[in-house]
C-alpha cells in the first residue's frame, strides 16, 4: 500500500483483512519506524529467554501472533538495510527462528506492507533493496492524497458528522454552512483524510449550532511543491507545479463567482467546456461554490 500519511492505509489493510479468507484470524499492525533497529529482529521473531541483556522471559514475535492472519507492517520503507534483509529471507520461506534459539519455525502469515514515500526513489538513493520491493510489490495499491480526490471531500465530511455527532448531542444532527463547504473544497488537506477527520472533530466538540459556519483549519506554513517533494525530476516537478496551480485558480474563480462557470470561463479567457474540462481533470463540482 503507498501513500502519503493520512490517506488510509492503515484502514485499507483492515479492510483487505476482513474481507478475506484470514477474516477469522488476527489482525495486527506494526510500524516499522518505532523502537531500536537492534530490535526489530526480537520484535518480529520473538526470542528466547536470555537470549540478549534484558531477555528475561520468552517472546513470541510478530510473526507468529499473526499467525493464520494478517500482519500489517506500516512504513516498511523506515526499516535499515539489514532489517529488511531478514525480512526477505522471512518472506521467501515462510520460515524463521526466534533471537537465542536453533530451532525452524514456520507460520501461515499474510503481510501487508505499507509506504508513505515512493519506494523506487528508495530503491534508487540505496535506502531500500530492490530484492526486497519485488517481493512485497507482488499486488501494489496506490492511495491517492485527498487533494487528488476532490468529489469524496464532502461525502467524507458527511461521514465524520454522523460518526462524531454524539460528541455534541445537544446540537447533533450537523450540517455545514456554504462558507465551510467552500473551505473544506478550497483546502489542500496536506494531512489527508486523518486531518480532516480532526478537524470536524474539533468542530463538532466546539460548536453552540447544528450548522457548522467555520471551520478552524491551522494551516502549516507552506512548503513550495518542489521543497515538499525535492526527489521529483524536472518533467514530474514542473507538471506538480501546474497541476497546483490550476487546481487553486479554479477554486479562486469558482468562489469568486458562486459557481457560476461561464462567469468563470469567461474570466479565464476560456471556453466553457475547456473550463469544465478542467474542473474534471481535478473532481471539483461547481455546486459546492453556489450560494443556496
Amino acid at each position: 500500500l503507498v501513500g502519503e500519511t493520512g490517506t488510509g492505509k492503515g484502514c485499507c489493510a483492515d479492510f483487505i483483512h476482513f474481507n478475506s479468507d484470514l477474516h477469522y484470524g488476527p489482525f495486527i499492525q506494526f510500524n516499522c519506524g518505532t523502537g531500536p533497529e537492534n530490535l526489530f529482529e526480537s520484535q518480529l521473531f520473538g526470542h528466547a529467554k536470555g537470549a540478549f541483556t534484558g531477555a528475561d522471559n520468552t517472546r513470541v514475535g510478530l510473526v507468529e501472533d499473526a499467525n493464520n492472519g494478517t500482519l500489517f507492517l506500516d512504513e516498511i520503507n523506515s526499516l535499515s538495510l539489514s532489517s529488511q534483509v531478514k525480512l526477505n529471507t522471512f518472506l521467501e520461506t515462510g520460515k524463521f527462528r526466534r533471537v537465542g534459539e536453533s530451532k525452524i519455525r514456520q507460520v501461515e502469515t499474510r503481510i501487508i506492507a505499507a509506504s508513505n514515500c515512493d519506494i523506487q526513489n528508495c530503491i534508487a538513493t540505496g535506502s531500500f533493496r530492490d530484492d526486497l520491493y519485488y517481493r512485497i510489490s507482488e499486488y501494489e495499491v496506490t492511495l491517492p492524497p485527498l487533494r487528488a480526490r476532490g468529489g469524496d471531500i464532502i461525502e467524507l465530511a458527511n461521514f465524520f458528522l454522523k460518526k462524531f455527532h454524539h460528541l455534541n448531542p445537544q446540537y447533533s444532527p450537523f450540517s455545514f454552512s456554504q462558507e465551510a463547504i467552500i473551505q473544506l473544497t478550497d483546502y489542500s488537506w496536506p494531512g489527508n483524510i486523518r486531518e480532516l477527520q480532526n478537524v470536524l472533530k474539533r468542530a463538532i466538540i466546539e460548536s453552540t449550532s447544528p450548522i457548522l459556519e467555520y471551520l478552524t483549519i491551522h494551516k502549516p506554513k507552506r512548503k513550495s511543491t518542489i521543497a515538499s517533494h525535492p526527489d521529483l525530476t524536472w518533467k514530474e516537478a514542473k507538471k506538480a507545479v501546474i497541476e497546483d496551480f490550476e487546481r487553486e485558480y479554479i477554486h479562486t474563480l469558482l468562489q469568486r463567482y458562486n459557481g457560476i462557470v461561464a462567469n468563470c470561463a469567461r474570466h479565464a479567457g476560456l471556453q466553457s467546456p475547456d473550463f469544465w474540462k478542467l474542473m474534471r481533470k481535478y473532481n471539483i463540482s461547481a455546486e459546492y461554490f453556489r450560494m443556496r
